[in-house]
């Protein structure tokens, strides 16, 4: 079995900003200087593909956003260099944030810059606030209205990898700053919240919540480590159901098999999702299978037993097949703490407890990212 991914370097990392910060906000407090605003700049995906759009000349309905009243340990103007690669720089602490996924939206809130956010999408229902933030389309690229977004007048927007690359392009031409986020595993998601504190002006904030994100994810590594060679078992995430696919170990589905203490039938694999044949699914023969319930037509243990071929696994047939709730596993973020622990506690119900709602991530079905 693998060594698990060794994040306590990213601790000790982390409890140094938390150190930078306090003493930043000192003497941001004893000088009282305040550094001037050059205009947004970004470096282009690629030259512009269509005709300029003008904003909206119907101003929507939004909210007056008032600066973060914390002391900031983040020196603006601030660069940063997203999911894509690109380098943005932030003349200021952002306080127009719009956000283009439910994953973004969620790490905003998680880090404590909910209230700066002025704009989301339809599939973005989690935490309960979110759903009440003005609308600037679905979750493609095509789905959303760049007008709409414009016309909300932001200083930051928040995107997602190579999905959204063609509003990204717009959104550059006309000089609001754009940065994407990609991260698929849980490191990538700590260094996102951290980034996403230093861009919000709540880096304290979020490196604690990053501290506390880690300790439970240890937690779960280190109870995985006493269970028995002869214990361990096979397991398979079901990611999607036509062509069969399965979580490699480098996504963070594969990672939750990883670190609760499974063994994954393709972690041979470098491939973030592989796809599988029935025949090679047979030959595997997984101890556990285990999904979202965004799947539930197709895997839950109600109807998989009467697929075809499937009634022949050991999981079905054990009855070991398990939905976590898709709000929960459908997006890498910090409520994925929370489907590992469930998996954990599912795969393993003698090592692991049952996860108590108050050990939860205080943060829904869409869109995975």
């Amino acid at each position: 079995m693998k060594q698990p991914i060794s994040i306590r370097l990213m601790r000790r990392l982390i409890n140094l900003n938390v150190y930078r910060a306090i003493f930043g906000a000192i003497v941001l407090t004893a000088v009282g200087c305040q550094q001037s605003s050059p205009p947004p700049v970004s470096q282009p995906v690629s030259p512009p593909v269509s005709q300029p759009v003008q904003p909206a000349t119907t101003a929507a309905v939004s909210k007056t956003v008032d600066a973060p009243s914390l002391a900031v340990a983040t020196k603006f103007p601030y660069e940063v260099t997203d999911g894509l690669g690109r380098k943005v720089i932030l003349a200021k602490i952002p306080l127009r944030i719009v956000s283009l996924s439910p994953k973004n939206t969620e790490m905003l809130f998680a880090v404590g810059a909910g209230d700066q956010t002025v704009g989301t999408t339809t599939y973005c229902n989690y935490p309960p606030a979110a759903a009440k933030i003005e609308k600037v389309g679905g979750f493609s690229a095509k789905s959303l209205s760049l007008e709409r977004i414009v016309s909300l007048k932001p200083d930051l927007v928040l995107s997602v990898g190579d999905l959204h690359v063609p509003i990204i392009q717009e959104l550059e031409r006309l000089e609001i700053p754009v940065v994407a986020f990609s991260a698929d595993s849980f490191e990538g998601l700590f260094k996102d919240l951290q980034l996403l504190g230093r861009m919000t002006g709540h880096e304290g904030e979020a490196s604690t919540l990053v501290n506390k994100l880690i300790e439970r994810v240890d937690r779960v590594k280190e109870k995985a480590q006493t269970i028995p060679d002869k214990e361990r078992l096979t397991a398979m995430y079901y990611v999607w159901g036509d062509p069969l696919t399965g979580a490699g170990p480098i996504s963070y589905f594969g990672e939750m098999i990883q670190f609760c203490g499974a063994v994954n039938i393709v972690e041979d694999t470098s491939t973030r999702f592989p796809k599988l044949t029935m025949e090679v699914l047979l030959t595997k023969n997984p101890d556990v299978i285990i999904s979202s319930t965004n799947h539930s037509d197709l895997i839950s243990p109600k109807v998989v037993d009467s697929r075809p071929g499937w009634g022949r696994l050991k999981a079905v047939q054990e009855k070991r097949v398990y939905l976590l709730d898709g709000g929960l596993v459908s997006r890498c973020t910090p409520r994925t703490v929370d489907a590992l622990e469930l998996m954990a506690h599912l795969v393993y119900p003698t090592y692991f407890a049952a996860p108590r709602e108050e050990s939860k991530s205080d943060h829904a079905n869409g869109p995975q990212r």
